[in-house]
């Protein structure tokens, strides 16, 4: 089995990720009681409405009989096109407009 696919999507998975994480201390004493919260940050360029061609296909041969084990490959070629970059921090200007 074999066939194309079209989409649009963007670059997330291509960006480096880290993990933070904020503690908040609660009552008098420190260490008596808190709460984390963690976030997934990205960095590098954000592509957003990337054009994608997939053209994909799945094959399966059996070695045994009654089906005991096979040879999987499914493999993909995908290319995609750039069409607009979200800047890092793009966003903070506007959030302050008029402030």
């Amino acid at each position: 089995m074999w066939g194309p696919g079209f989409s649009y999507t963007d670059n997330q998975s291509s960006l480096t990720k880290q993990e933070l994480s904020g503690t908040t201390q609660y009552g008098p004493v420190n260490g008596q009681r808190s709460g984390t919260k963690k976030y997934d940050v990205y960095s590098g360029v954000y592509k957003r409405d990337l054009k994608a061609l997939r053209i994909y296909s799945d094959f399966y041969q059996f070695l045994f009989s009654d089906n005991v084990a096979a040879l999987h490959a499914s493999p993909v070629f995908k290319a995609q096109r750039r069409k607009t970059i979200v800047e890092p921090w793009s966003w903070l200007p506007r959030l302050f407009q008029g402030r």
